[in-house]
């Protein structure tokens, strides 16, 4: 059975809600509101997930009861946030993740719990200790070594707590190894020593910040049986045109590239539509949906200056901004028009650090797209990959037989390049993207 908890209900559908332990330092009610909206905004397949960097959960939310395919799980290990995500992608479920915390069972999470800088009020948790004069005996992290200081005379509330500090333990060293090997990734790029802090972001639009499959119902609704096929022909096509004209100095403008490549798929099932129609389900690409992470990421980002880098064209991007309501969370809108070529040409991102006026290693880019990655890596930026399509998911889905084109596109877009141009940063969310910058 799972631990003890208190659940935090919503209704959401007839049997929905989310299944949460307070005992953990969560922060912010905005992550349970966010929860509940999740689920709110999606059908019976959703599942929202909140991992802790102990291997467990936090919180878990379902439109609809699951519950019965998640038995068996060895819960108290730091396994089941892994073996709860395998069981939801096996069923076929969307599952959007929240950002990862951490829990409070011992002296050393506590001690980490009070050097948050600005972080969890707690303000019941903190009398009590400030009366028990343990708050005054917990000392923040060692500039040097990241250790957390805690006299001996707390120790015995790690044992108390069922918990010998191997835990904790085994959090500092996963934590200590994710900073390592994000300082080696900075050294390997030559930015160790220039200036250090991120002072921009600048986020790809297509695949990162807006789901380019939402265009399916538009042309299932038009081709009935072909959504699926023509959702991710179009996309191939829409992005290899992209590269075609870039590479042999032929630049035509995204919104052409974007209705060439509707064109060439159409071909491929030897359809001919009217122009009127064509152009109808291009304009498709100005009401793509956010991905449902996107707007609770900028709002937790809104103190960073913010900017999108598109290969869009200016009127394409103003378009989409503006019906998804985002166009003011941005300083800049920067197309890829005023460069004259496409993703990934270095020409783009030299452009990008101009109108920012910022050099290369202080600027973040966070992309879906591994060739948008790549082009940024070798130009100097920052990287960060947000991982849409999580390596083992994509394994059980080519398992199965037969591999439809969604697995194809998977397969072929949605995966970690093997070009050496790690980015500094994976992680499965835009919700992570707060915390996890302040290790790059």
């Amino acid at each position: 059975m799972p631990p003890p908890c208190h659940p935090w209900a919503v209704r959401a559908g007839s049997h929905g809600g989310l299944r949460s332990e307070f005992r953990h330092a969560h922060p912010a009610h905005h992550v349970l509101a966010n929860a509940a909206t999740f689920l709110l905004e999606g059908d019976e397949r959703r599942v929202v997930l909140g991992a802790r960097d102990d291997g467990g959960y936090y919180l878990l939310g379902m439109r609809a009861p699951h519950a019965g395919r998640f038995k068996d799980i060895a819960w108290s290990t730091d396994t089941v946030a892994a073996v709860t995500r395998e069981r939801a992608w096996e069923l076929g479920l969307e599952l959007i993740e929240l950002p990862y915390w951490h829990d409070v069972d011992d002296a050393a999470s506590l001690a980490r719990l009070f050097s948050e800088a600005g972080g969890y009020a707690a303000p019941f948790t903190r009398q009590t200790l400030s009366e028990l004069g343990i708050a005054a005996m917990i000392r923040p992290p060692s500039a040097e070594t990241g250790e957390i200081s805690c006299p001996t005379s707390l120790r015995p509330l790690a044992k108390t707590a069922g918990c010998d500090g191997a835990c904790s333990s085994r959090r500092r060293d996963r934590r200590r190894r994710q900073d390592m090997n994000s300082e080696d990734r900075r050294l390997s790029k030559g930015s160790a020593g220039q200036g250090g802090t991120v002072k921009a972001i600048l986020f790809d639009a297509y695949g990162t910040l807006f789901d380019t499959h939402s265009v399916r119902d538009a042309l299932e609704a038009a081709f009935p049986g072909r959504g699926d096929y023509l959702t991710q022909i179009w996309r191939l096509k829409q992005l290899e045109y992209s590269w075609l004209r870039g590479l042999s100095g032929d630049y035509k403008h995204f919104g052409e590239v974007t209705r060439d490549a509707l064109r060439y798929s159409l071909c491929t099932l030897g359809v001919v539509i009217s122009p009127e129609r064509l152009e109808a389900l291009v304009c498709a690409y100005d009401s793509l949906r956010l991905f449902p992470d996107a707007l609770a990421a900028l709002d937790g980002l809104a103190s960073m200056r913010l900017s999108v880098l598109s290969n869009g064209s200016p009127a394409m991007l103003a378009a989409l901004l503006n019906n998804a309501g985002i166009l003011d969370r941005f300083e800049e809108v920067i197309s890829v028009d005023d460069a004259r070529t496409f993703k990934p040409s270095p020409h783009v991102y030299r452009l990008a650090c101009t109108r920012l006026n910022l050099a290369p290693e202080e600027i973040l880019l966070v992309s879906s797209n591994g060739f948008d990655l790549h082009g940024g890596f070798r130009f100097g930026l920052r990287t960060a990959r947000i991982e849409r399509q999580p390596a083992a998911r994509l394994r059980m889905q080519l398992a199965r037989q037969p591999i439809g084109p969604v697995e194809m596109f998977a397969a072929l877009r949605t995966q970690s390049e093997c070009l050496s141009s790690e980015p500094d940063l994976s992680i499965p969310s835009l919700l992570d993207l707060r915390e996890a910058i302040l290790t790059v």
